[in-house]
């Protein structure tokens, strides 16, 4: 005698995800054990095969029911699952929302739940769901920015206000080998004159090796080696009519020893070999602030101008804060490894080249981005800090010295044999 067993039939059913906006897709998945087919019920319908996946689109708002019933020869199985279709959930910012003139801030939003966003107001057009827009103003007062984010049933709408100040005037730079002028470079002749006694108004032994001095206010600022020839620096400051010690020395750790000095905005900027940037007051060489930039070594000097530092080392060219040592949203503004030495700064730009591949190049110093570049024929491990005057950007590698135009990088080179003239 033969016996004929039929199984009752199981299925499963389940959403991804169970929460979703309007007019947004959800993936249904089913599964069913001794089921030939399968029946889609509540808010859609057909038939299924008894193992699967399918795409639903929600197009009104509240719960709504899916739900499957499979069968074989014995009883049925159902399943059922909701879904939530819910209105759209805006978040909308800018940051910085108070920035100076000709700074950048960024608009950063979220539209949970949003098929997509219209943007009017200081700004238009369609937008995706989630993203952000990095702006620079160009007029002072109140700029606001108005965004709606919609799906098909709802929408949610936000603003948000940037207020632009006026843009600082900027000071005169005093980084290493500026001159009365600010652009750069110092040309005498043989006709220059020297004062004429034949002694130094006043002399200070410091004791170690000592730093290129920073002139600034009637204070001489300069950093020596460790006198034992450890690692790190003393940073004085010294009267500049009586070589009287103001304040100092200030140890200041790294490795190997300085790079080079700056000053702007009442602060003297040391730059160590090992990337660390040291801030300090310019009056009583209190410790402002630190930042180690990235990299392993730095040897041409810093920039100081505008509020920003600009230093240059093998792991390229960053811009830093003065005021903090870090921007507001980054550590550092903006970092370009494609460069390796300091460069001059003049007005709003930044010029630069590179070790070992001798690229030249020109800099907003806002972003990083590249104004011109060129390459220079000498390979060589040693750079040193460009300059400029009158149009022309001097960049030296090694031993070779290039000459560019400084608005177009255009090579200069018939002008060499009247720079090397005596």
């Amino acid at each position: 005698m033969k016996y004929t067993v039929t199984l009752d039939a199981t299925a499963s059913l389940s959403a991804n995800p169970t929460t979703t906006g309007a007019g947004q897709p959800v993936t249904l998945t089913w599964t069913s054990t001794h089921a030939q087919s399968c029946t889609a019920t509540g808010d859609w319908s057909g038939t299924l095969p008894s193992t699967g996946s399918q795409s639903v689109t929600p197009t009104t708002l509240g719960i709504h029911n899916y739900g499957i019933s499979c069968s074989n020869p014995g009883a049925a199985a159902q399943a059922s699952q909701t879904v939530t279709a819910v209105s759209p959930v805006l978040s909308f910012s800018a940051f910085p929302a108070n920035v100076q003139l000709g700074k950048k801030t960024t608009l950063r939003w979220q539209g949970q739940y949003a098929t997509g966003c219209i943007a009017s107001g200081a700004w238009s057009g369609p937008l995706s769901a989630s993203g952000f827009q990095t702006r620079t103003l160009t007029a002072q007062g109140i700029t606001n920015y108005h965004l709606v984010c919609s799906n098909a049933a709802a929408s949610d709408q936000k603003d948000a206000s940037i207020t632009v100040g006026a843009a600082p005037s900027l000071p005169a730079p005093r980084p290493y080998r500026m001159n009365e002028v600010h652009d750069g470079v110092l040309i005498t002749s043989n006709g220059a004159t020297y004062p004429s006694q034949s002694a130094p108004t006043w002399t200070r032994n410091l004791g170690a090796p000592a730093s290129y001095p920073l002139i600034v206010n009637g204070m001489v600022f300069v950093a020596t080696a460790n006198a034992d020839s450890s690692y790190g620096n003393q940073l004085y400051a010294l009267d500049e009519q009586t070589g009287a010690i103001v304040w100092g020395p200030v140890a200041v750790a790294g490795v190997y020893f300085g790079s080079g000095l700056t000053y702007e905005n009442g602060r003297v900027f040391l730059l160590m070999f090992d990337g660390g940037l040291h801030a300090f007051n310019a009056s009583n060489g209190a410790s402002l602030w630190t930042t180690q930039l990235p990299g392993y070594w730095y040897e041409a000097s810093p920039n100081a101008y505008g509020g920003i530092v600009y230093v240059s080392g093998n792991a390229g060219l960053s811009a830093v804060d003065e005021t903090n040592g870090y921007d507001s949203l980054e550590r550092i503004e903006w970092s370009d490894d494609r460069l390796g030495f300091a460069g001059g700064v003049v007005g709003r730009r930044v010029f630069a080249g590179r070790l070992q591949l001798s690229v030249q190049g020109e800099y907003d110093p806002m972003n990083g981005t590249t104004l011109w570049q060129t390459k220079s024929a000498c390979n060589s491990p040693w750079g040193y800090a460009s300059v400029v005057k009158n149009g022309i950007f001097f960049g030296r590698v090694g031993n070779s010295l290039d000459l560019f135009d400084a608005t177009a990088g255009i090579s200069k080179a018939s002008l060499l044999q009247v720079v090397r003239q005596p």
